[in-house]
């Protein structure tokens, strides 16, 4: 899930809060009145690669939920369209700045009333904390999705090292038992000819033996055939 779905929200561009009815120009509603019963569509208008730092990403939500706020724009003259008016003077206005503005706007509307700037104002803050709370509920719930992998992942590997390492504490047993096998076979071979030279030796004698008696008792046929040749023909 790319960040993009933790603050994204449903695109509808053309959607606004209808059944938040701004009060008639001659009575001022209540700000409970203006509280929109469902939370509002917004554009998706941040982009979810290059967000920056958090101070950057703060920024792009400012500007993201201002454009929530101008989409659902209440009719009529209240605290939207007062700010608007004041913040052309400067960013940083003036009492004179207020009044000012407020006689100018209250030239247009003869009901037009401070209490009714703070109870519109109420209607705009309530459509943003439900913005936020649809993005602080994504993100809670991404990151248990994120924490849910990552625990998940952690326990496989940690498996898998866990079978290597008994692997390779088997084979190392196995390596071992094996080069004490070597070590053994070593010192026997350095006593292979001791044990068998005794044998060979006795073995060599008794084929010297076995040629000097066949050589002997040849010798004898060989002496009695000459003196046959000799004596008798």
């Amino acid at each position: 899930m790319a960040l993009k779905d933790l603050l994204f929200r449903d695109q509808n561009p053309k959607q606004t809060v209808a059944s938040a009815t701004p009060p008639a120009p001659n009575k001022p509603a209540p700000a409970n009145t203006l509280r929109p019963p469902s939370p509002p569509v917004a554009s998706p208008l941040i982009d979810p690669v290059n967000i920056g730092d958090v101070s950057d990403l703060t920024k792009k939500l400012v500007e993201d939920y201002k454009r929530v706020i101008d989409q659902n724009n209440f009719p009529g003259i209240d605290i939207l369209e007062f700010s608007k008016a004041l913040f052309k003077k400067g960013s940083y206005p003036s009492a004179e700045d207020y009044r000012q503005i407020f006689d100018v706007l209250n030239a247009v509307d003869a009901t037009l009333t401070p209490q009714h700037l703070i109870q519109s104002s109420a209607g705009y803050k309530r459509i943003i904390l439900d913005l936020a709370a649809q993005d602080i509920s994504k993100g809670n719930a991404r990151r248990s999705d994120v924490e849910t992998a990552k625990s998940a992942e952690k326990q496989a590997l940690d498996k898998e090292q866990r079978t290597l390492n008994d692997e390779i504490a088997r084979l190392e047993a196995q390596i071992q038992e094996k080069r004490t096998r070597l070590a053994k076979i070593a010192s026997s071979l350095k006593g292979v000819d001791q044990k068998y030279q005794v044998e060979l030796d006795d073995i060599a004698r008794k084929l010297s033996a076995i040629e000097q008696a066949s050589q002997q008792v040849i010798g004898s046929f060989d002496d009695v055939e000459n003196g046959i040749r000799s004596f008798l023909n």
